[in-house]
């Protein structure tokens, strides 16, 4: 059934109409509409706080306290579009907030691997965010998997596949040494090791295809050996 207007407007939603209603007001303005108990209202102050470039990784802070707390899907979607256009400042924030908003993280193996023909979208929406972002963050992403914190690391693998997946990127020896190395630590790790099975089906390197193919034998998990073989099916599709 197709949502009504109103129904919209309480999760958020906008249109050019909303926003123009609001383009008076101040930068410090904004600030205080973004905690209106108006779900539109705050997605419009997150819309016009966009503009202010000069501000963003100051404004970062407030989205992402924003984001632990939002209900409204419009408005969650309108900060993580905001976000993506941030850089290494705001990554380096945003880093600290994996596996921290929502509940549609993985805790376990899935039941059976994905079916889509391209890389999945992360379901932790901080990870999401972050792996459309620039590559400029890949670096800091890939600092994160030496981290003493498995909530985290479990996160960023799916930022750092994603990105890898979609964009071109210029050192991917580096990328693989850090994976591999993070999957040699974490070897124990279920969902660890399952998530960097499927991140490197974005890496088209020969030591990834040959881990792949040792995994897709011997590990002690169906599900993670039939993701081998899945990203290696998708390695042979794109090479």
């Amino acid at each position: 059934m197709k949502s009504s207007q109103a129904d919209l407007t309480k999760r958020g939603f906008i249109d050019e109409t909303s926003v123009k209603n609001y383009l008076h007001l101040s930068y410090k303005d904004l600030l205080n509409l973004i905690k209106s108990p108006r779900a539109f209202e705050r997605t419009v102050a997150v819309k016009l706080l966009s503009n202010y470039v000069d501000s963003l990784e100051e404004v970062s802070d407030i989205l992402l306290m924003t984001l632990t707390q939002e209900k409204s899907l419009y408005t969650k979607i309108e900060i993580c579009k905001v976000l993506e256009n941030t850089g290494v400042g705001t990554a380096r924030k945003m880093i600290r907030y994996l596996g921290e908003v929502g509940s549609n993280q993985h805790r376990y193996l899935p039941q059976d691997i994905s079916k889509k023909l391209s890389y999945p979208l992360p379901r932790d929406i901080i990870a999401r965010t972050l792996g459309k972002m620039s590559i400029d963050i890949l670096p800091v992403m890939l600092e994160t998997l030496d981290q003493n914190d498995t909530k985290i690391i479990r996160e960023v693998i799916d930022a750092i596949g994603y990105m890898c997946f979609y964009n071109t990127i210029p050192d991917k020896e580096y990328v693989v040494e850090k994976l591999l190395m993070c999957l040699n630590t974490y070897y124990y790790d279920d969902v660890i090791r399952w998530k960097i099975v499927m991140a490197f089906s974005s890496l088209h390197e020969q030591d990834v295809i040959d881990r792949l193919c040792t995994i897709s034998r011997t590990d002690n998990k169906e599900l993670i050996r039939n993701e081998a073989k899945r990203s290696l099916a998708l390695i042979n599709k794109f090479i």
